[in-house]
């Protein structure tokens, strides 16, 4: 094994072969598996993926929940850094090949694809059986901006208990709204984890935390440069034809009905009413495709 794996560390293309297929190290529980996938993320950029065999999700997720510590310690920190600082250009990029070879697109069954899939699986069995080490080690803004942070990081805080409630949504308060977007696992809706995790822990955390959410997303707009191109472009379409094209609400629309409704305030409840009624609002609104 180790000759091999020099030998594809000196000429990274061996590995393009289709007879290069090391699903036996996951079957068979070898930790070597790990140091494999590490050099296929170092050779990325000089080889073609598309020819990597890795074994079905069953396999994938055993061998993740067995090794979770090993896969965190090992291979997360190298995928951040593979992907680091992306995040911030993300919904502007997804259709440029460096970004959506990482990202769950209909078709994506590439060897990078099944990296980011098993060490969210380990990320996730390690933040259930972790909590606070989890939190202490994983969620902090340098892996967010990392194009499969908030993916793997969004996903894992699913696992986490109830008593972590404040921390979950004070997270996502955070440099709001950039801690919500999961850019390359939830191709159709970038806000969907977001929406889980709202759900879920809205109902438990403090009086404090539920008022600074739900002020968060009451008053965040988009930037004011795209607000005044989607007025123009309405304005520049009503010359023709009847459009009421919305620069505001999108977020509030989509967030606002995931919160505890019964703790939500009568000003959220009326806006969320108003926004409901203009169809000009569709949901959802923020995507990977």
């Amino acid at each position: 094994y180790q000759l091999r794996l020099d030998l594809f560390k000196h000429t990274p293309s061996l590995l393009e072969n289709t007879w290069t297929n090391y699903y036996r190290l996951f079957k068979n529980e070898s930790t070597r598996a790990v140091d494999f996938m590490l050099h296929i993320l170092d050779s990325r950029d000089v080889i073609s993926l598309g020819n990597m065999h890795f074994p079905d999700q069953k396999v994938l997720k055993a061998y993740a929940k067995l090794n979770c510590r090993l896969l965190v310690e090992k291979l997360l920190p190298k995928l951040f850094e593979a992907t680091a600082g992306m995040a911030s250009d993300a919904l502007k990029r997804w259709y440029h090949a460096d970004y959506s070879r990482w990202s769950a697109e209909d078709y994506n069954e590439s060897a990078l694809r099944k990296i980011v899939q098993i060490t969210k699986m380990a990320v996730c069995e390690y933040a259930e059986k972790y909590p606070d080490a989890f939190i202490s080690e994983i969620v902090c803004e340098e892996h967010a901006k990392a194009l499969t942070g908030n993916e793997i990081i969004l996903v894992a805080m699913m696992r986490l208990p109830v008593t972590s409630a404040d921390f979950v949504i004070n997270w996502l308060c955070d440099s709001f709204p950039q801690h919500l977007f999961d850019h390359t696992g939830s191709k159709k809706d970038s806000l969907a984890v977001a929406k889980s995790l709202l759900e879920k822990f809205t109902a438990h955390c403090t009086q404090a935390t539920f008022e600074k959410v739900e002020s968060c997303i009451v008053h965040w707009s988009e930037p004011a440069a795209t607000m005044i191109d989607t007025f123009e472009y309405r304005v520049k379409c009503q010359k023709t034809y009847p459009v009421y094209y919305a620069y505001w609400g999108f977020m509030q629309k989509e967030l606002l009905p995931a919160m505890d409704q019964k703790r939500l305030s009568n000003a959220a409840k009326e806006l969320l009413a108003v926004l409901n009624r203009n169809e000009w609002i569709q949901v959802p609104h923020y995507r990977n495709s």
